[in-house]
């Protein structure tokens, strides 16, 4: 386990990035090259019903693709900040707990979460991947954290979610926001699942948010002895729309 102790600037600007950047910029080059195809179709020698046809197709297309670009960019700057404010409306905090954010990037849940936490600690662990998450690193959240004055109530760690480097039962509650769609193996699902199972006091509380893959999630909890599993309706503050998953011990 490596644990980052970083000490950071407080006037460091304040970011949370964002998530798969190259397909905000593909909606786009392909919304414009779409747009320019429509004219190319009306300009070009075909006849005027083909062409006519082909230009409206390719615009409606084009709309299309903007619409989601303009609602994932949407997402990204302000739909995930309330989308976390229901992760955390769930976690029913009072102040004293020990809270554990699984693949925390730059720390959105897990520097909210440390705002209402006043006696207890917050730890985010992640596998710092750049594949999913632009310029993600355990320096730029410790900033964040610093930047919103939570510092020494956070740490995080680096390390697998697969084999958490933590003590049976040492969380009162466990959180996770797009982190386990990370998981391309169905094994690899049950494993974090019963990690999370297993480092949760009893008592306490796990909160998963996500897009897909919510009957596993929901399978897996059971089969790791968790009760009152639920599963939220559809949440349309981003793209794509997400699910809450409770589960007790």
């Amino acid at each position: 386990m490596e644990t980052k102790n970083i000490r950071s600037n407080s006037s460091t600007h304040l970011s949370y990035g964002i998530e798969t950047p190259e397909l905000l910029g593909a909606l786009a080059g392909i919304s414009l090259f779409l747009l320019a195809a429509a004219l190319i179709a009306d300009k070009v020698q075909l006849r005027w019903l083909v062409a006519g046809f082909l230009g409206a197709l390719f615009c409606l297309i084009s709309l299309f693709l903007i619409l989601l670009a303009v609602w994932l960019g949407w997402s990204y700057f302000l739909g995930k900040g309330r989308s976390s404010q229901q992760v955390l409306a769930v976690l029913r905090l009072k102040g004293k707990e020990k809270l554990l954010d699984l693949g925390c990037g730059r720390g959105l849940i897990l520097i909210e979460a440390a705002k209402k936490i006043t006696k207890g600690k917050c730890v985010g662990l992640d596998d710092w991947s750049q594949k999913d998450f632009y310029s993600n690193n355990a320096e730029k959240t410790m900033e964040n954290a610093a930047a919103e004055g939570v510092a020494k109530k956070v740490q995080v760690v680096t390390g697998d979610m697969r084999k958490l480097p933590f003590k049976k039962g040492e969380f009162d509650r466990v959180t996770a926001n797009l982190a386990l769609t990370r998981l391309k193996e169905r094994n690899d699902l049950r494993k974090v699942v019963g990690e999370m199972a297993r480092v949760l006091k009893k008592g306490g509380l796990i909160v998963l948010q996500d897009y897909r893959r919510f009957h596993h999630i929901a399978e897996d909890m059971k089969s790791a002895g968790l009760k009152n599993v639920h599963v939220s309706d559809q949440k349309c503050w981003t793209f794509p729309p997400l699910r809450i998953v409770t589960a007790q011990k």
